[in-house]
């Protein structure tokens, strides 16, 4: 089976630091100041990743690896301003769930009598629906953390599903396994919105989860959550933030160079070999694949049109940019730094901008 690093593009280990690279952002008459931080790792000594944090927010990140040398066990980051009132949360949960019948034959029959242990990494539990998952595992922590708690609505959600898979399908190995009846795939996809108070003050928030089931042909079933998606406002005010959260979680750049120092070193502890070209070739590939199931499960509006949000090509180096299409003028300099204003003003001749190499982004307007 597939090893499960998805979704370590969106971590980092121990300190982070800020670099001067700042977006000027306007919304609803807003201006944010939005800072690229790179968090630093001071084992491996080396950056992690990088991530757009407005200035004077709040921002928490963890990751926990697993028993096994790829898998990990699960990956968060939290970005909120300075009241807690509103947010995006984001989870990667490399751990899986392993289950399986007795008429799997001796090995399913070893799993009925191993539940709540591990083997072969993962943890052996019943299989659950996504709601089941939700209300054993999930709902108990937010009733803890948030005050007065509650669900307004859960639906499954199979249109988003549909992509989540179509996007699995791009990486080779769910491909191969796929395609040569090795084993057979499925996805869904959780729905979720709530309402809780902080400070006295009434809080909504939209959640989205997706689930991997994965059936080989012995009959034992791998699954678990593998990414989690959550943004929250004060009530009424949800849409209001939703371009800036999307602006903020497709802004990561994942640092490859990191992960792979990470996974020798873990490699050489327990004496497995490890083809570094290989690996990054596997690691760019699951990276791509689950960019994409995350900016088209949790940011697009499944359809034709983006909310708010269009790609346009970064005017030095060519790379594709996902950007707020609601702004006249859009300009962005070497350093990836963006400005965004309906204003007519030319950033080069602004001296507190603090360089005099902006270029203008083709917004097609």
């Amino acid at each position: 089976m597939r090893n499960k690093f998805i979704f370590t593009c969106f971590v980092f280990l121990y300190f982070f630091t800020f670099i001067c690279c700042e977006i000027t952002f306007g919304q609803s008459g807003e201006t944010y100041v939005l800072k690229m931080t790179s968090y630093y790792d001071s084992k491996y000594q080396d950056n992690a990743f990088t991530i757009l944090v407005p200035e004077d927010w709040n921002f928490n990140a963890n990751i926990i690896f697993g028993p096994a040398p790829h898998v990990t066990l699960n990956v968060f980051y939290e970005i909120t301003d300075i009241s807690g009132t509103k947010g995006v949360l984001v989870s990667g949960f490399g751990q899986r769930y392993l289950w399986s019948t007795p008429a799997a034959g001796p090995v399913g029959q070893l799993l009925q009598s191993m539940e709540g242990q591990l083997y072969n990494g993962s943890i052996v539990h019943p299989t659950l629906s996504p709601s089941e998952f939700y209300y054993k595992f999930i709902y108990p922590e937010n009733l803890k953390k948030y005050q007065n708690f509650q669900i307004t609505g859960m639906t499954l959600n199979p249109s988003k599903a549909e992509i989540v898979y179509a996007n699995a399908l791009r990486d080779p190995q769910i491909q191969g396994l796929v395609s040569y009846g090795l084993a057979q795939v499925y996805y869904e996809v959780l729905d979720m919105s709530c309402e809780f108070t902080i400070n006295g003050r009434k809080i909504e928030g939209q959640s989205e989860g997706v689930f991997e089931y994965v059936t080989n042909q012995n009959g034992h079933l791998t699954w678990g959550m593998t990414t989690g998606y959550s943004i929250f406002a004060e009530k009424g005010e949800v849409e209001d933030y939703e371009t800036l959260f999307k602006v903020l979680t497709n802004s990561y750049t994942f640092n490859t160079n990191w992960l792979l120092k990470v996974q020798r070193h873990r490699s050489q502890l327990k004496n497995i070999a490890l083809d570094a070209q290989e690996y990054t070739r596997k690691v760019n590939e699951s990276i791509q694949r689950n960019n994409d199931n995350i900016f088209d499960m949790c940011m697009k509006n499944y359809s034709d049109a983006y909310r708010g949000i269009s790609e346009y090509e970064d005017p030095f180096y060519g790379e594709t940019k996902w950007l707020p299409n609601t702004y006249e003028n859009i300009w962005m300099n070497a350093n990836g730094d963006v400005i965004l204003t309906d204003q007519v003003l030319n950033p080069n001749e602004r001296s507190d901008l603090g360089t005099n190499d902006w270029r203008r982004i083709n917004t097609n307007r």
